[in-house]
């Protein structure tokens, strides 16, 4: 099963994701037609204090989300 149709599947409507490098633009082109897609800029998401690990700040992301 993919991501997109695990996001499908729960119900999913909006999706943040953390543009690093390129890596994300694949990621972006698959769910763009699916969900509301929010970019995060990784240099603000680093300035932030005690968020130094990916679950961190991948729980941060969704929450602002």
């Amino acid at each position: 099963m993919s991501l997109r149709d695990k996001l499908m599947e729960s119900g999913c409507g909006w999706v943040a994701i953390e543009g690093t490098r390129i890596y994300w633009m694949l990621v972006w082109h698959v769910l763009k037609f699916d969900f509301e897609l929010k970019w995060a800029k990784p240099y603000f998401i680093n300035q932030l204090p005690s968020r130094k690990s990916d679950t961190k700040e991948a729980e941060w992301i969704g929450e602002c989300l």
